[in-house]
């Protein structure tokens, strides 16, 4: 499974409007990094971040980890 698509299936199980995730994959300025942005509904915004910000850190986390196997470093943003 590609972290593109883990990542959209865990943030759509975890908001009220999965058709609404977008997930686009960027490749940084180095040829390691890869950037995703992730775009929900605005009424999800606050579901994806978590309080204090911890299930965008458990998202950042998962993604770090996934990159140390085929040493790349992934980044995540999130749009509105």
């Amino acid at each position: 499974m590609t972290p593109k698509h883990l990542l959209t299936e865990i943030v759509k199980a975890m908001v009220d409007y999965p058709e609404d995730v977008e997930v686009r994959e960027i490749t940084g300025s180095g040829t390691s990094t890869i950037i995703f942005e992730l775009i929900t509904n605005v009424d999800d915004i606050g579901k994806v971040i978590g309080k204090s910000g911890s299930h965008a850190m458990a998202l950042r986390t998962l993604l770090k980890a996934m990159g140390g196997k085929d040493k790349t470093r992934y980044w995540l943003e999130i749009e509105q």
